[in-house]
């Protein structure tokens, strides 16, 4: 995820993120759980766009104004937001249905949130409009969110020229939400990591080859906030588990085994995420009859995740899911 000079403006794609692994550890002094989980960004991105004048309302020749619809405008102070939802079918990527985007238009925003805290930390006065093109559902342990709040950090640093390092930016994005640390961290738009504590303590590992999935987005969304408010650490360490060697699950898939290294992924979060919310139950069964190497719900929810050995056998499982009128059906892969 690198910002890219394109005349005055700057500009960059911020990927998507899925879970291969999530377990919880512990509770922290501070509320937070402390967890262990294999991330991996996929080929579904937003994309975010500065510009160094304010926005101008009468302004409506933008290039991707034809493929958009506006969600929201915001102002504040001498930032203005801009957030448009993407309605291309672009690249083979997105399936049919409509994704919903529930995105705050207030300073809840974190493209704005990330912007003003990078400015007050350089004591500078943020100014320029940001303008988020959004194809990354909401409420769908995607990251959407995350990720457009850590590519707002690269692209204010480097179109206010701050010269501010990775580490300083870590710092701020720990501040920020548990997964933004990640797409900071990551080198490049193919690396993985192993995310710990938080999330802030990020192990990137590198690529993990070119993983194919199929993705389904129920028509329910479920926050973060309310899946972790149910987690029940008693009954967890009660329980005779394991964790499962990350070292082992990545070294599978690397060598392509990819039954093999389904078999020890897990998310502990989704016994919880399917006693709230009947579409995921659903969407479990409707997955085991599609023959894929192995299923699991990303994230917090609601996306359900389906990997397959090949592009080809993505688009039959996506159509088979598609039949079955499960959600919004999404194709796509790693780096």
């Amino acid at each position: 995820m690198f910002p890219r000079k394109v005349g005055s403006a700057w500009e960059v794609c911020t990927p998507a993120k899925l879970n291969l692994y999530l377990e919880i550890l512990n509770r922290q002094d501070s509320g937070f759980h402390e967890l262990e989980t294999l991330m991996v960004p996929i080929r579904l991105v937003d994309s975010i766009r500065w510009t160094p004048g304010p926005f101008c309302s009468g302004l409506t020749s933008a290039p991707r104004q034809q493929c958009s619809s506006l969600l929201a405008l915001k102002h504040s102070g001498e930032l203005s937001l801009r957030v448009f939802r993407d309605i291309r079918q672009s690249v083979g990527l997105l399936g049919t249905g409509l994704l919903d985007f529930d995105v705050p238009a207030d300073d809840n925003n974190l493209v704005l949130r990330a912007a003003h805290l990078l400015a007050r930390r350089a004591g500078i006065q943020p100014y320029g409009t940001f303008t988020l093109y959004k194809r990354i559902p909401t409420r769908a342990g995607l990251g959407g969110g995350s990720s457009d709040a850590a590519a707002t950090l690269m692209l204010a640093n480097a179109a206010w020229k701050l010269g501010y390092t990775q580490a300083q930016l870590l710092e701020l994005a720990a501040e920020l939400g548990s997964d933004v640390p990640f797409f900071v961290a990551i080198n490049g738009m193919g690396d993985a990591a192993i995310c710990r504590g938080r999330g802030e303590c990020v192990e990137p590992i590198g690529s993990l080859g070119c993983l194919h999935f199929v993705l389904v987005k129920p028509s329910v969304g479920l926050t973060t906030a309310e899946i972790f408010k149910q987690v029940d650490l008693e009954s967890i360490g009660k329980e005779s588990r394991t964790p499962a060697p990350l070292h082992l699950i990545i070294a599978a898939l690397r060598r392509g085994a990819l039954r093999e290294a389904c078999q020890s992924m897990s998310n502990r979060l989704e016994s919880i995420a399917m006693a709230n919310c009947e579409h995921l139950r659903c969407l479990r069964e409707a997955f085991r009859q599609c023959f894929c190497c192995g299923q699991w719900m990303t994230g917090s929810g609601s996306t359900y995740v389906g990997l397959v050995r090949t592009v080809k056998q993505a688009r039959h499982v996506a159509g088979m899911l598609r039949a079955r009128q499960v959600g919004t059906v999404i194709t796509t892969m790693s780096y």
